[in-house]
């Protein structure tokens, strides 16, 4: 038979360790919320920051893709230099992409670059007033629609690629040739020049009389304006391709 004080002694020490293991039991389970909080914490001033960082990254690639669209459209028609007939042989593009633009006519071979559109939504035009520029956002020579390709008249001192365009005639051939050496085709079927604010971009970005492939080209021409740095009329080139 059990001694009734021990059992008392050992009613009380079960109860203490009872209490010690309840206290250590929400302890543990308080740190481990307050830890589970901690890491949530963490985990989201940690995205937080990754993204004000990736938003002043972005701020900062924006602002100078911005300041170097600005040099580049301040900078267009600027160059007179000659392109040379080697620059033009060894000037390469995608197999698709238009290369190399021939006017027998009026003795045009030039480099067919790639233009996009400038931070105040123009159309971006060649540096150098001997290159051509063909605008990414129409279609490639062989697609259906037309292929848009712009030049200059002149520089501040000198004739541009297109200084003789006006001169073409219905019936006169342009050709193209692309980055994998296919040759296409066109024919002149219209020409108009009209004032800058009456240019129609709706209609310049079409094909001509209807036809499924054509290939329009745009220079400058009539008086200079001062203020606008550019010319107040635009001679716009129509032609189809044709076998």
């Amino acid at each position: 038979m059990a001694h009734p004080k021990r059992d008392k002694r050992q009613s009380g020490a079960l109860r203490k360790v009872k209490k010690k293991i309840v206290t250590w039991r929400f302890f543990s389970r308080s740190m481990a919320i307050a830890l589970t909080v901690f890491a949530l914490y963490a985990i989201a001033d940690t995205l937080i920051l990754n993204q004000k960082i990736e938003k002043e990254r972005s701020d900062t690639v924006a602002a100078a893709q911005s300041d170097d669209s600005n040099k580049r459209q301040a900078a267009e028609g600027k160059d007179e230099k000659d392109v040379s007939d080697d620059a033009i042989a060894r000037y390469k593009v995608a197999p698709e992409l238009p290369r190399i633009i021939h006017i027998n006519a009026i003795g045009v071979k030039a480099r067919v670059l790639q233009m996009g559109v400038n931070v105040d939504g123009s159309m971006q035009a060649p540096i150098n007033v001997f290159d051509t520029g063909w605008y990414t956002g129409s279609v490639r020579p062989g697609q259906k629609g037309a292929s848009i390709i712009v030049g200059y008249v002149s520089g501040p001192t000198r004739h541009g690629i297109f200084e003789k365009l006006s001169q073409l005639k219905n019936g006169d051939s342009i050709t193209i040739e692309n980055g994998a050496g296919n040759i296409f085709n066109y024919q002149v079927v219209a020409s108009e020049t009209v004032k800058l604010e009456n240019v129609d971009m709706n209609k310049f970005m079409r094909p001509a009389n209807g036809v499924d492939e054509g290939l329009n080209l745009m220079t400058c021409a009539g008086k200079w304006i001062n203020s606008g740095s550019t010319m107040d009329h635009r001679l716009m080139v129509y032609a189809k391709r044709t076998p």
